[in-house]
């Protein structure tokens, strides 16, 4: 069944499944607006959206896992906070032609990711167009702690990062070279290491529990690597008016696991993880006492002078944002 055979409360039924309650939720769908509790009196929120065939190739990609993928790059931004993901709401413009089927897959992929850390679907917004947009907003609650902004931290902190990198870009590059549902060319060696690149690149799966943690361990500014490590590490590092001194033996660990997949592929996995964005790793600046939590790897120190200055073994290194929607290299 097309959308263009229902009515918008048809549709709403259809839906209905899918918005749930959880303790935050004092009122859900239904009414002019949902009512969160916030019992600090205080929450984050953030918003993103992405849009058919520039930001997914519906050819690539289930709806599934296009559900999944916007929660989740909208909940990675709640951990980076350092909060606790609780409510989304969702902004979606579809085409006519979409098959009801589609939209359920769709928002049974979002339901998914949202379940995974005890958040719901609260309301939204529909309208028809000839592209699909799919835009969702995302609170979370600190639970009573300080937000991990940006800009707190220092001389001397440890640089650590929790989550994948390089994998999405990867994935990416499965895509483009013909291989975004068979991998059955690649060397058997080779497929279950592409598979999990391939899927990461269509649905990320970002360390989402790591965040609260990193608060509780004293972090004192994080960020969520969207745009990849070294873009976002420079923001990280202006924010915080510092430079960082990265370490050679953590980018030859994060390196290791994709050298075969690159080789084989034609591309360098040190430009994969360096510059690989949407695997939305967590990156943390930790005081130089602290215990980094389980799951973070140690990357380097943050020094004093030149803020937003990388370096890799005492040689400058650029920041290049291959995600730039409106300037730089979009890919």
């Amino acid at each position: 069944m097309r959308l263009a055979e229902l009515d918008e409360n048809q549709l709403l039924q259809a839906l209905s499944p899918y918005f749930r309650h959880n303790q935050e939720t004092l009122v859900g769908v239904g009414d002019d607006c949902a009512l969160i509790a916030a019992p600090d009196s205080q929450y984050v929120v953030s918003t993103d959206m992405i849009i058919g065939e520039q930001d997914f190739k519906a050819d690539w990609s289930r709806p599934w896992q296009i559900g999944r993928r916007l929660a989740m790059q909208n909940l990675a931004d709640i951990a980076a906070m350092g909060a606790r993901p609780t409510a989304l709401v969702l902004s979606l413009a579809l085409p006519n032609e979409l098959e009801l089927d589609w939209l359920k897959s769709f928002y049974q992929g979002l339901d998914s990711a949202a379940k995974q850390v005890g958040a719901v679907i609260v309301g939204g917004d529909l309208s028809r167009f000839h592209t699909l947009i799919l835009n969702a907003t995302v609170m979370g609650s600190l639970d009573g702690t300080n937000a991990c902004t940006r800009d707190g931290g220092e001389p001397g902190d440890l640089v650590a990062v929790a989550g994948h990198l390089g994998f999405s870009y990867a994935g990416l590059d499965l895509c483009r070279q013909g291989y975004a549902q068979d991998l059955s060319a690649l060397p058997a060696a080779l497929r279950p290491l592409a598979a999990q690149c391939r899927d990461i690149f269509k649905s990320a799966e970002p360390p989402l529990a790591q965040g609260p943690r990193a608060a509780k361990a004293g972090a004192k500014a994080l960020i969520d690597t969207s745009d990849g490590l070294l873009v976002d590490l420079t923001r990280i590092a202006k924010a915080s008016q510092v430079s960082i001194e990265l370490s050679i033996q953590a980018l030859d660990q994060a390196m290791a696991p994709l050298r075969p997949l690159a080789d084989f592929l034609g591309k360098d996995a040190k430009e994969w993880v360096l510059y690989g964005g949407e695997d939305h790793a967590l990156a943390g600046l930790f005081p130089p006492d602290a215990t980094v939590p389980k799951g973070f790897q140690l990357w380097g120190k943050t020094l004093a002078g030149s803020p937003g200055t990388i370096t890799l073994a005492g040689t400058k290194v650029a920041s290049q944002n291959r995600w730039d929607h409106f300037g730089g290299t979009h890919e």
